[in-house]
């Protein structure tokens, strides 16, 4: 089974709830993302058990909404015109906001922050190489919220989180492939942090019942109502898992959230196995914008090295070394 990898405290598929609102919302809409990676000597200013597969008899549920004045929009079309687009795409940056609800506990967790990612034909053999960066400057609990500050890197093979807040400082390598089989950490199901870009139309068909619902459709919170709103007009994806690809997947369903017009992924939300959900939301992205430079890419996407000498590494190979 493809599997998205949970990592405690840390990335893991996304799951939704109402956290957010309208002050959450302006401040994520807000400026430009200000990614930086950061050094030891200046912290970062604020702002039960699963179900076999095939135990995973299909539950009936309500019939989605049907979106009125799609403009002639179909699923079919809509993934299309999302790939043939993401396709130019060499990086982007956007704030975030990832929050995971926790049913059986009835526990909410939420963190902001920042995310970087690029994509480019490295080996000119026509496959795109995608690697993303994140830092997260906070955690939401309730009411309170800490200035706690974690990285994640992946390049296809690392997983590597930084954790500035560990006494000393903590740096955990994971090993997500062997050498020279890469995974894509943008593919659905696959990666260590799903984010609604760079699928590609025929794997999705392949693999999901496809839909356009209405934009209010499985949004169970006023906040992340309004977030998207704030927005302008959406369309709203329904990807489930097909009858033939129950095994290759570990949740219930996907819901992506795309702007009319400018195609950019506003939110998605995932519904685990065990009832856990989990919600991304995306705002202020820029499309190969100039302040991203070479040098901002070697800073952001090194996963061998930690930023200077006074963190702990633990590396975690396949093979079980070191």
């Amino acid at each position: 089974m493809i599997r998205v990898v949970v990592i405690v405290v840390s990335v893991a598929a996304l799951v939704a709830i109402g956290w957010v609102v309208t002050g959450h919302i302006e401040s994520l809409d807000k400026g430009s993302p200000q990614l930086s990676v950061v050094s030891a000597a200046s912290p970062p200013e604020q702002e039960p058990a699963q179900a076999a597969p095939n135990d995973r008899a299909p539950t009936p549920e309500p019939t989605p909404a049907r979106p009125k004045n799609l403009g002639g929009m179909t699923p079919q079309k809509l993934l299309g015109q999302l790939e043939k687009m993401h396709d130019q795409v060499t990086h982007f940056t956007a704030n975030i906001s990832y929050t995971r609800s926790f049913a059986l506990a009835g526990e909410n967790q939420g963190r902001t922050g920042q995310m970087a990612l690029v994509q480019a034909d490295r080996d000119g053999d026509g496959v795109k190489e995608r690697r993303f960066y994140v830092i997260f400057t906070n955690l939401v609990i309730g009411d309170r919220v800490d200035n706690i500050t974690k990285e994640y890197v992946f390049d296809g093979t690392w997983l590597v989180e930084r954790d500035h807040s560990a006494s000393p400082k903590l740096m955990i390598r994971r090993q997500i492939a062997p050498e020279g089989e890469a995974v894509d950490p943008l593919r659905v199901g696959e990666g260590p942090f799903p984010i609604p870009f760079g699928q590609k139309k025929d794997d999705i068909l392949r693999d999901f019942d496809v839909s356009l619902v209405d934009t209010k459709d499985g949004i169970d919170a006023e906040g992340l109502q309004l977030f998207v709103e704030a927005a302008g007009p959406t369309y709203q994806l329904l990807l489930k898992p097909k009858p033939t690809a129950l095994d290759r997947y570990d949740f219930e369903e996907a819901r992506i959230w795309y702007v009319r017009g400018s195609l950019d992924p506003r939110m998605a939300r995932i519904v685990e196995l065990d009832g856990d959900t989990a919600v991304l939301q995306i705002a202020k992205i820029t499309f190969n914008g100039e302040d991203f430079t070479v040098t901002n890419e070697k800073q952001f996407f090194d996963t061998t090295h930690p930023p200077d000498d006074t963190w702990d590494v633990v590396t975690e190979a396949l093979d079980g070394g070191e």
